[in-house]
């Protein structure tokens, strides 16, 4: 029986959390259905507003926008583009919400924060 989001209990391991952002799903269960969600990385790095500093998220958000290497890595593309941080920190309401705003405007592509 499949346990529904109200019955859900937190452990020393998980914690839930009413967050809102674009969830992904990670892995398949053996009934063919995706066994783990998730936030995306933007929705993470959003969520983080409210416990980081801004320095911190600056950081966060540089790795999140940087080319990546071919040389050191296999992803070609990076994790979100600055554009798509200022759309996504725009929509964000409540605690850390500035904060986000303010960090997301320091990003930069070159940076290896």
């Amino acid at each position: 029986m499949a346990m529904r989001d109200s019955a859900r209990r937190g452990s020393a391991l998980v914690r839930w959390s009413s967050v809102s952002g674009e969830v992904v799903r990670l892995g398949v269960s053996a009934s063919g259905a995706p066994s783990v969600r998730l936030l995306s990385r933007v929705g993470t790095f959003l969520s983080l507003g409210t416990v980081l500093q801004e320095e911190a998220l600056v950081a966060i958000g540089d790795h999140l926008v940087r080319t990546p290497r071919p040389d050191f890595e296999t992803r070609s593309t990076p994790y979100a583009t600055i554009g798509e941080l200022t759309v996504a920190a725009a929509r964000v309401r409540g605690r850390g919400a500035v904060r986000v705003r303010d960090a997301v405007a320091k990003v930069r592509v070159s940076s290896d924060s």
